[in-house]
């Protein structure tokens, strides 16, 4: 399998012994040459022996600013005890899949096993490198083999799949729940996220439930009844989530709601931090049309992003709704669409419609050039009972805006854009990470997010955050 070194400022070199030396060397001079503010790492391929130290490499690893570690957190605690001021991080970890919206139960899906539940992977598991990670306090923490899916490399799956299942993010910009996992961890901000995020199931099968938290207690609710509280400290917890389990093989499906309840104190004491609540849905009925802003700027490479969820009567996702979404744009151009599905073959761009994966699809909208007008977008969909209309969403369209356009968005509906949808620009692994510890400010009901200013040592600002 090739690799490539993380997408960083952080500069990568390999080779071995002497070599190694010369050439570490020299690339690090011609990068001091030219920026001389952050440090250089060194990032071998460590993999080839996840637990086995390489002595004539790690000697020179040691040698260079930040030494990278690839797949290899086995070889931490050797390297720090030969080198104890090695500045240690990884540089690339985990490569676990994920199918947004996908969740097999036992005896389903094919060999490989590939869907949202956190149990498949290539090198290691989220947790176990989360875990290390934390444990390891001299470690500078790690970047995550991917922030975003891309196109290519569709392991542990072959053709028909055209994409990765690796990211956190699916190539349309909706999140997958290990996300949450992830925001649990490394953030502050109160956290409780269910898995399965769907509640519809055949009667008497038994579903796993897992819920990604950073509160001091979980209470499982089904239908209003207690389940019970599970006590939970994100500085020790392996795994570093909850596995809610009745027997061996999950909960037993009632159609309903499901709910988990976070307290700030152990055995469901305190205040109650945050909830999280997946309900049965019903047949799709109506297509739920959400943008990540109101204006844009009107000089032709501008964009905004519109979410398009199938819906039934009563707002409920149907999450494994697949209807063709046809998009109606008056006063701007589409520039692509998607949803995210690695094995969905359909073309980008120069088309109006997409099937929902999982629930959703996505439209990228430009506006026309020089043009005030507004931009106007509804869309349809095919159903069993007809076809499904959405609300209208409404875009205006200027020469100026504040900053980028974004800096203070009023945001159609923060509910389903917060945390969900991030702008393909935005997708690198440094910004999944800055994305997520973003604060959130609510202001006449409508949430704004508060960005920073793109500063130039991104990749360190990755890995600080990621410390915490």
């Amino acid at each position: 399998m090739m690799r490539r070194p993380p997408r960083s400022t952080l500069s990568s070199s390999s080779a071995a012994s002497d070599v190694y030396k010369r050439q570490l060397d020299m690339l690090t001079g011609w990068i001091k040459e030219i920026d001389t503010t952050r440090p250089v790492a060194a990032c071998p391929p460590t993999w080839d022996n996840y637990w086995a130290n390489n002595a004539q490499q790690e000697k020179h690893l040691a040698k260079a600013e930040m030494s990278g570690f690839n797949y290899a957190t086995g070889q931490y605690d050797g390297a720090h005890s030969r080198y104890p001021n090695m500045v240690i991080f990884g540089s690339e970890t985990v490569s676990a899949y994920y199918y947004r919206g996908v969740y097999f139960l036992e005896g389903e899906g094919s060999s490989d096993r590939c869907n949202e539940y956190p149990t498949y992977w290539t090198f290691s598991s989220a947790t176990a490198s989360l875990e290390a990670h934390r444990d390891k306090t001299y470690t500078a923490g790690e970047f995550v083999w991917t922030g975003h899916d891309y196109l290519g490399e569709p392991t542990p799956r072959s053709w028909p799949s055209k994409s990765s299942y690796f990211g956190m993010i699916d190539t349309a910009g909706f999140a997958k729940d290990v996300v949450y996992m992830y925001k649990s961890m490394w953030t502050d901000t109160p956290t409780v996220h269910l898995l399965p995020q769907k509640w519809n199931f055949k009667a008497g099968q038994k579903v796993p439930v897992y819920i990604y938290t950073n509160a001091k207690s979980v209470e499982l609710f089904l239908n209003g009844k207690s389940l019970g509280i599970k006590n939970y400290d994100k500085q020790t917890a392996s795994p570093v989530y909850i596995y809610w389990t009745k027997g061996t093989s999950g909960l037993d499906y009632e159609a309903g709601e499901l709910k988990a309840v976070g307290y700030d104190q152990p055995d469901g004491k305190g205040n109650v931090i945050a909830t999280d609540v997946v309900n049965t849905s019903g047949d799709a009925a109506q297509v739920e049309l959400s943008a990540d802003r109101t204006y844009i700027k009107n000089d032709g490479d501008d964009m905004v992003f519109v979410e398009a969820t199938i819906e039934d009567n009563t707002g409920i996702m149907v999450p494994e709704a697949d209807n063709r979404i046809t998009f109606d744009v008056e006063g701007g151009e589409i520039v692509s669409v998607d949803n995210g599905d690695p094995r969905d073959h359909d073309p980008y761009k120069n088309t109006d419609n997409r099937k929902a994966f999982s629930g959703k699809a996505l439209l990228i909208v430009k506006a026309e050039e020089g043009s005030n007008d507004d931009i106007v977008i509804t869309a349809t969909a095919e159903s069993d009972n007809g076809i499904l209309k959405s609300n209208t969403i409404t875009v205006g369209s200027k020469n100026e805006l504040p900053g980028d356009g974004t800096d203070a968005a009023k945001l159609l509906d923060a509910s389903a854009v917060s945390y969900t949808h991030l702008r393909a620009h935005e997708t690198d692994s440094y910004l999944v990470c800055r994305l997520l510890l973003e604060k959130k400010k609510k202001k006449n009901n409508i949430y704004i997010k508060k960005k920073k200013k793109t500063k130039p040592c991104r990749a360190l600002y990755s890995i600080s955050i990621i410390r915490h």
